[in-house]
Order: structure tokens, then C-alpha cells, then sequence
């Protein structure tokens, strides 16, 4: 009882957090905010998280979790499997634009890990995992020989890359493009490269 008490403590202000940096960016997160954000007192978010980057450490991997599982969730509510990796661009794709929060919070990590190993290894663990997941997608098509032999982690590069670029584009400037019209198009580009008869 205690403990479940300890993790929705834990989970409020990890919420918290991630809205507060939403809607302010990572130079403007105080203890102060956390603690209007979340309810809570300074001393109660204290005796979680020592430190604000053990905090943030939290975030990152709640945001991770987060992520994961929408991605997960409607890839296996899906009936219709037969292109895995279009269906995953295109849910990836849809996340972004669902919920521009992560994007908002992984713009603030990004540029956090430039000046500090312990996000920076964070990051680095976080892109390995979507690099991994997205080229996992081509591998139903590699083995029945609907794509062109490549390598999955590339192509995950690529898809990340894609993603997090259309993605951070857009919830900094959601009147420059048509946000479905430019999704579509990088999904188009991505098959058209994977398709056996393109040299």
C-alpha cells in the first residue's frame, strides 16, 4: 500500500513536470513550479527526488514508456498489418500531432544533453530504442521479400530522424505546412526507396 502510495507521489510529479516544461521549456522549471504543478509541497517532492535532475531523469523515461506504449497500443489494435512500416510512420506520425507535449519535452533533453553525460546517455539510450523499433517494422517485409535487401537500423535512422524532425517542425510552427500532406509524403519517400525494383 505504501509503496503504490510512494509511485503515484512519484508519477504526479513527474506529470508535473512534463507540463510544466511544456508550457514553459527547462530554463524557466523551478522546484517552485513543480510544486504548483503537482499539488505538492517542496518538502514532499523532496523526499522523492533529491535533486531536480533526478527528476528529469524520470521524465525522460516516463516520456520513453509513454511513448512506447501509444505506439505499441495502436500498432496492435491494428487488423490490418500488411505493410508494418508504413503502419508505424504513420502512427508515429500521428503521435506527434496527437500529443506535441513529448516533442516540446524532448527538444529541452536534446538540447540539455549537449552539457551533461548523465541525459546525454539518456538521449542516446532513447534514439538506440527508436532506431531499433522503427527498422524492427521492416523486418515482416525483409523476410517474405517485399523490400530491397537494407540495413533496419538505417532505415530506423532515417524514420527517427523523419519523425522527430516533421514532428518539431510542426509544434514550433503549426501554420508553416500542412502537417498530414508532409507526413504522407516522407512515408511515400521511405517505401519508394525500400520498393525491390528501384535501383
Amino acid at each position: 500500500m505504501r509503496q503504490n502510495r510512494a509511485q503515484e507521489r512519484i508519477d504526479q510529479i513527474v506529470d508535473a513536470v512534463i507540463r510544466c516544461i511544456a508550457d514553459n521549456g527547462y530554463e524557466n522549471l523551478t522546484m517552485q513550479n513543480i510544486s504548483e504543478y503537482s499539488g505538492l509541497s517542496r518538502g514532499a517532492i523532496n523526499h522523492y527526488f533529491k535533486k531536480k535532475e533526478d527528476i528529469l531523469i524520470e521524465v525522460l523515461k516516463a516520456v520513453d514508456q509513454q511513448l512506447f506504449k501509444k505506439v505499441d497500443d495502436k500498432i496492435r489494435s491494428s487488423s490490418d498489418l500488411k505493410d508494418h512500416i508504413r503502419y508505424r510512420l504513420s502512427v508515429t506520425y500521428e503521435l506527434a500531432k496527437e500529443d506535441p507535449v513529448f516533442m516540446y519535452v524532448l527538444m529541452d533533453f536534446f538540447a540539455l544533453a549537449a552539457n551533461n553525460s548523465t541525459y546525454d546517455k539518456g538521449i542516446k539510450d532513447f534514439l538506440k530504442k527508436y532506431r531499433y523499433l522503427s527498422g524492427a517494422g521492416l523486418r515482416p517485409g525483409l523476410k517474405n521479400g517485399k523490400y530491397k535487401e537494407v540495413n533496419a537500423i538505417s532505415i530506423g535512422a532515417i524514420v527517427v530522424a523523419l519523425t522527430l524532425g516533421i514532428g518539431i517542425q510542426w509544434v514550433l510552427d503549426k501554420n508553416s505546412f500542412d502537417y498530414d500532406e508532409v507526413a504522407r509524403i516522407a512515408e511515400d519517400m521511405v517505401m519508394f526507396y525500400l520498393r525491390k525494383n528501384n535501383k
